[in-house]
């Protein structure tokens, strides 16, 4: 592993959905990623390493919506995008910056924003017209 890997965080319910994106991001090789399926699986995988980015669906399968997550992620620096079918009010009154990304998305479209979010944290990652 080497310094310039970002860890990813993906918390989504969906099994189909959150394996295409890890093998996605696994694929392009600059990632480490911890998939879970609950907001207390995701404070699991917090609590052994702080992701830079975070991909979480915004309503879990058990009807578990994961603003306070978000919440606290975002405090601890971390880069928050929140994936979900629905656009809900609650989810703008967060107060956290994110970016929001309407399901159903492509792994490829997800990756590339996660691909840009890495770029903003090392820059020897970013093209040559960003530097």
């Amino acid at each position: 592993m080497t310094a310039n890997h970002s860890r990813v965080l993906i918390v989504e319910n969906n099994a189909l959905i959150a394996s295409g994106l890890a093998d996605e991001l696994e694929r392009r090789g600059a990632y480490l990623v911890d998939v879970a399926t609950t907001v207390r699986g995701a404070l699991c995988a917090v609590d052994n390493a702080l992701p830079a980015i975070a991909i979480i669906d915004w309503r879990l399968g058990d009807g578990e919506t994961c603003g306070q997550l978000s919440i606290a992620l975002a405090r601890s620096g971390v880069k928050v995008c929140i994936l979900s079918g629905h656009d809900t009010p609650e989810r703008a009154a967060l107060g956290v910056p994110h970016t929001f990304i309407c399901k159903p998305a492509p792994a490829g479209i997800i990756a590339d924003l996660v691909d840009r979010y890495a770029c903003m944290d090392h820059p020897a990652r970013r093209p040559a017209f960003l530097q």
